[in-house]
């Protein structure tokens, strides 16, 4: 069982790209189930940040359904346009109906 003070550290670790990649990756696949009460701090996380950072916390995201904010944070990734088909993928897999109205909005 995951406690908040594991997600916590899990959280900081991702974020500090201090850490070698293979420790941030452990951290990113730790958070990517379980961790719901951590949704609002990744986030929040997820605004402050940019580049892989940013990527990788938008993917974890990605794993928590029905949050208008991680939604948004996908639609404006697909747009950004850096890795069309991976936030195609994600968007398409989040589940949001509405995605799908993006995507072939996106693709015309």
């Amino acid at each position: 069982m995951k406690n908040r003070e594991g997600m916590e550290k899990m959280l900081a670790i991702l974020c500090d790209e201090t850490k070698d990649y293979q420790t941030r990756l452990e951290a990113y696949e730790y958070l990517q189930e379980d961790c719901e009460e951590m949704v609002d701090a990744m986030l929040e996380k997820f605004y402050q940040s940019t580049g892989e950072t940013a990527d990788m916390l938008i993917e974890v995201l990605s794993e928590y359904k029905g949050n208008k904010a991680i939604y948004m944070g996908l639609v404006s990734y697909l747009y950004r346009g850096d890795d069309v088909a991976l936030y195609a993928r994600l968007l398409g897999k989040y589940g949001d109906e509405s995605a799908i109205e993006v995507l072939k909005s996106f693709a015309e």
